[in-house]
């Protein structure tokens, strides 16, 4: 069995590749039709670096708001771990002798809401 030459297995692979985002850039292909399928791939990988950054700056906007989310929460008095266990005992002890998420959700909503207002933070 013949073995295709280097350029002709580059060229398939590009085809391919074409062929498999036809339907979604359809601008690839009008340029794959006109200058070739390398120049087309070319120009795909020129348009996907662009994506890219976009969604490393997306990464990175992200990484940033859960920081100071992170900075936020930590100076609540949610996250003292007194107040913590405490309220968490007593929020197992309420579910478990009504059987109810009430009462422990209006045990906890107070201090959600209050935070360092009642003097814990």
């Amino acid at each position: 069995m013949p073995t295709p030459k280097k350029s002709t297995l580059k060229t398939l692979a590009c085809v391919a590749v074409l062929l498999l985002l036809a339907p979604f850039a359809l601008e690839v292909v009008l340029v794959a039709e006109v200058l070739g399928a390398e120049v087309a791939l070319m120009f795909l990988l020129l348009y996907l670096k662009d994506q890219w950054r976009v969604v490393e700056a997306r990464i990175t906007g992200l990484q940033n708001s859960l920081t100071s989310t992170l900075v936020i929460v930590s100076g609540h008095a949610v996250a003292n771990p007194r107040v913590f266990y405490v309220h968490a005992l007593m929020s197992l002890l309420l579910f478990a002798a009504t059987g109810s998420i009430f009462y422990p959700t209006a045990v906890w909503y107070p201090l959600a809401t209050l935070g360092s207002n009642l003097g814990y933070g």
